[in-house]
């Protein structure tokens, strides 16, 4: 029936329209497998992202996923995509690219293919600061990024980008928290344990400036 070879008017058929059915392959990026899985859809998004967080959790278990990075949940929400660690609101700019493994070339990658997105696509913020004191805000567009973001609108170049944000990250002080933030995201979220499992995070005491 997904594929459009059923006949809907069977007393078997459900009833629902292709996209509603669900779907299931395995595709290869890069050279590596993947199996996706388009959850059955009915017809209301607030229905079927639990159902797809739920699937997602009880595939993680049977995988022995414990890092929850085997099986990763996609919620799409039509009009809306949220940035992640890229863009801020347009008055924030962008985010920094100076911890481990960042690097602002592929950061600046990653925002274009944000900003491909169709203009009058809605942008949720993952991070806000509230510059200048203003309050804080977390909804955009792509097309206002595209105008007044601080950092990278006005079609600022890659290069530029680059030069602009790996200066400016040099004189960034270190985040309060950032020692036992990473300990806890290389792990998905988890936070590191002993070897008699008491939960601990490390803090060197002169290892850093």
């Amino acid at each position: 029936e997904f594929a459009g070879e059923f006949d809907s008017s069977s007393v078997d058929s459900t009833g629902d329209v292709k996209y509603h059915l669900g779907a299931s392959s395995n595709r290869e990026f890069d050279g590596n497998l993947v199996h996706i899985s388009l959850t059955d859809n009915p017809s209301h998004l607030e229905a079927v992202d639990p159902v797809v967080l739920g699937q997602t959790r009880a595939k993680q278990f049977f995988h022995k996923d414990i890092k929850r990075q085997k099986v990763v949940p996609i919620l799409i929400h039509g009009d809306a995509a949220f940035a992640g660690d890229t863009l801020f609101m347009p008055d924030g700019g962008s985010a920094r690219a100076d911890f481990p493994g960042g690097d602002a070339g592929e950061l600046y990658d990653s925002i274009q293919k944000v900003l491909s997105l169709p203009d009058e696509t809605r942008l949720f913020m993952c991070h806000d600061y509230g510059p200048n004191g203003r309050s804080i805000q977390w909804e955009t567009t792509v097309l206002d990024q595209k105008i007044n973001n601080i950092h990278v609108g006005k079609n600022k170049t890659r290069d530029d980008f680059i030069k602009f944000r790996t200066e400016r990250d040099a004189q960034l002080a270190m985040p309060k928290l950032i020692i036992p933030a990473l300990q806890v995201n290389m792990r998905a979220g988890e936070v590191p344990t002993d070897d008699h499992g008491n939960k601990v995070l490390k803090v060197p005491v002169n290892g850093l400036e």
